[in-house]
């Protein structure tokens, strides 16, 4: 799960979303409910600019993993975009 967490965030660091979806997909089946995807897929609906679908999946998140500080982080960068 590691490497497909690290290509996720190298691709969405460059912006290459299309290759991000691709691994979403791949790393959601071989890994189902793991809340370190769910990140990454807020991290890929902020970066698509689905503002509202990340915050809602993070509030999810933020229940899960309460001192998880990338979810505050995701939800801080929406309120300053949106």
């Amino acid at each position: 799960m590691v490497e497909l967490e690290g290509l996720l965030d190298y691709h969405l660091e460059i912006n290459s979303l299309d290759d991000a979806k691709y691994l979403l997909k791949l790393a959601e089946n071989q890994h189902p409910g793991a809340t370190s995807i769910d990140i990454r897929r807020a991290k890929l609906y902020f970066s698509d600019g689905r503002f509202r679908e990340a915050y809602s999946l993070l509030n999810k998140l933020e229940g899960l993993e309460p001192s998880n500080h990338e979810v505050f982080l995701i939800k801080g960068l929406i309120q300053i975009v949106d």
